[in-house]
């Protein structure tokens, strides 16, 4: 009996021997393999060009979000009101009454003139002459000239003189009462031309034919009335007189008067 529990022991021993002589083999076996090929994976592996990186393409995810909830919440306040006056102290400080001034006044020249020439010899000349600003009385002179001196060219090709001349005078005057005021004027104007032609069935037409020249002057005088209510009688009184004539002794002479009343009448029915 004590002779098979040894010898069941010897080979228990010897086999456990065994199994860890196979097991270190293995090992040792596997770990040099493992460095063969380890060995022979870095004579293999060779760099043939740059290392480029590649990015792939990213998708954008176009989709918002968006909550589906199918609860609702409808909020409910409940509150009471608590009145309570608010008192405030706001001192009252007077402000000081504006100061009215007077608009500035305009200032008024005693005349203005303007002269002029543009690039087909057309001479302009204006001159207006007054005094200034008053209360009583005013008065002034008005001078104005013009001129051109062209040729028109008629259907034959055939340029002419086709001058003319322009001169107005005119002098007025006016003076102020208490409720009416006074004024006059005379005035002097002259216009002279020439024709495109002349009657070419005249035996011997004369050489300044085709000249012709207006003439007019005036004189007016009025008395009216000033008042701004329309409750008073206003008037207008006027009187004028004016001669025309040509170079053809064609003369018009007229004389003028006028008179108008108004006055504004209530009747209650």
């Amino acid at each position: 009996m004590h002779s098979n529990t040894l010898n069941s022991k010897g080979m228990s021993i010897r086999y456990i021997f065994s199994l860890a002589a196979i097991i270190v083999s293995t090992c040792f076996l596997s770990g040099i393999a493992h460095a063969q090929y380890d060995e022979r994976l870095r004579k293999e592996v060779q760099v043939v060009r740059p290392y480029e990186p590649a990015i792939s393409d990213a998708f954008k995810i176009n989709q918002m979000p968006r909550i589906d909830d199918s609860v609702s919440v409808t909020p409910s306040f409940s509150y009471h009101l608590m009145l309570r006056p608010a008192t405030t102290h706001f001192p009252v400080v007077p402000i000081p009454s504006a100061r009215m001034v007077s608009e500035p006044i305009t200032k008024v020249y005693k005349g203005h003139g303007k002269f002029g020439l543009d690039m087909f010899a057309s001479p302009l000349a204006e001159l207006y002459i007054s005094n200034k600003r008053s209360a009583d009385y005013s008065y002034g002179v008005w001078v104005k000239h013009k001129s051109s001196f062209q040729k028109a060219k008629l259907d034959n090709d055939q340029k002419v003189d086709a001058n003319l001349h322009r001169t107005n005078l005119t002098a007025f005057g006016k003076s102020m009462f208490e409720s009416s005021a006074l004024s006059s004027s005379v005035g002097f104007s002259h216009y002279s031309y020439h024709f495109y032609g002349f009657d070419t069935l005249a035996l011997n037409p004369p050489s300044d034919s085709d000249k012709q020249h207006q003439q007019n002057a005036f004189i007016n005088l009025a008395f009216y009335s000033t008042h701004s209510d329309s409750a008073h009688l206003n008037y207008n009184l006027s009187t004028g007189f004016s001669s025309f004539a040509d170079r053809y002794s064609m003369e018009q002479n007229s004389f003028t008067i006028r008179a108008h009343f108004d006055k504004l009448s209530l009747i209650h029915i």
